[in-house]
């Protein structure tokens, strides 16, 4: 695989991930904006949340210039 490869996969995932973070964030606000709050809910969401940034900031920080 070619280096140019690999570095366009890595930043597939990089933005694969920030649509994870965009999408749980969407639901998260959702679950706020509900006119029955599920706090098991949010927590639970809160979680996926701070695992995929956690995830984004690990890709970011492995990116090769």
């Amino acid at each position: 695989m070619l280096q140019s490869d690999k570095t366009a996969l890595h930043y597939s995932v990089i933005s694969n991930t920030a649509h994870k973070i965009e999408k749980v964030a969407k639901e998260l606000s959702a679950v706020y904006n509900a006119s029955y709050f599920n706090e098991k809910k949010a927590k639970l969401k809160k979680e996926h949340l701070k695992k995929y940034m956690k995830q984004l900031e690990e890709l970011i920080n492995n990116s090769e210039d």
